[in-house]
């Protein structure tokens, strides 16, 4: 009798340890009615399409850098500094200018000039239109019409020397030897170590006669840049003007050693006791 009561005090314990265990179970998980059930499922879905949001946002919220290289002799490589360029607030504008950079990357540069005139169109504010499309037009000689582009990219402010170094390209080429001038002295008060902008002047002042000048300016290119072969030819011909007939030669000499082929017809003709 004993025994059978022991069995059944244990078999109750059993029970009452199992009851207590899942009543335990159900205190960490109250049930929730089907109001509050609904308002917990619709903020997780929320919070979900918020995070995916969050990782579909474009992560360009900023104007790319562009980097400032000197001038370069086609104006085709100054052009594609710009291939980052964007705008925040004008999708299009953006686009436009990036379209005309890749038409000039595949030589397309009518394609090209026709994309910075929408842009120029969309912002006529933004100067980066206006120079890509005077680059452009330097690029297929249009002299005379890429300088009102430079102008105007220069008038509203662009904070790029370069366009004062191409607008003085494009009047040299117009015979404006002034505004040239103007243009390239002040383009070398921001960037005085570019021996092109010295080279430019030398040849604004051969051309326009003044020889000293142009020997100065033509020595200053050759002073930043001891390999310009094209500066020590051009001084060549300006020393023969002013009858130094050795300096000439020596200047000669030195533009056939760098490569300058059309040197070595001048020696045979200016100096032949010399070679």
């Amino acid at each position: 009798m004993f025994e059978i009561i022991v069995v059944v005090l244990v078999i109750v314990a059993v029970v009452v340890i199992v009851v207590l265990f899942k009543s335990g179970g159900r205190e960490f998980q109250p049930k929730l009615s089907l109001r509050e059930r609904n308002a917990l499922e619709k903020g997780i879905q929320e919070e979900a399409i918020e995070k995916k949001k969050e990782e579909e946002k474009p992560q360009e919220t900023a104007v790319p850098k562009i980097v400032t290289t000197a001038p370069q002799r086609d104006p085709k490589l100054e052009i594609m500094r710009f291939k980052t360029f964007f705008d925040i607030e004008n999708d299009r504008l953006t686009k436009a200018v990036r379209n005309g950079i890749e038409k000039c990357n595949h030589s397309d540069f009518k394609g090209a000039i026709g994309e910075f005139s929408s842009a120029i169109d969309l912002k006529p504010e933004n100067p980066i239109g206006h120079y890509c499309r005077a680059l452009t037009k330097l690029r297929l000689r249009n002299y005379e019409s890429s300088i009102p582009d430079f102008t105007e990219a220069i008038r509203l402010q662009m904070g790029e020397a370069n366009a004062l170094f191409y607008r003085g390209v494009a009047r040299y080429n117009t015979k404006d030897y002034n505004g040239a001038e103007l243009d390239l002295t002040s383009y070398l008060k921001a960037e005085p170590n570019f021996a092109e902008g010295y080279y430019m002047l030398g040849l604004i002042n051969k051309d326009s006669n003044k020889l000293s000048a142009a020997i100065e300016n033509f020595s200053m290119a050759i002073n930043k840049n001891a390999r310009h072969e094209v500066a020590f030819f051009e001084r060549a011909l300006a020393k023969d003007k002013t009858g130094d007939n050795s300096g000439c030669c020596i200047d000669l000499k030195k533009a056939y050693e760098l490569g300058h082929l059309e040197a070595y017809h001048y020696l045979k003709q200016l100096c032949k006791e010399k070679t």
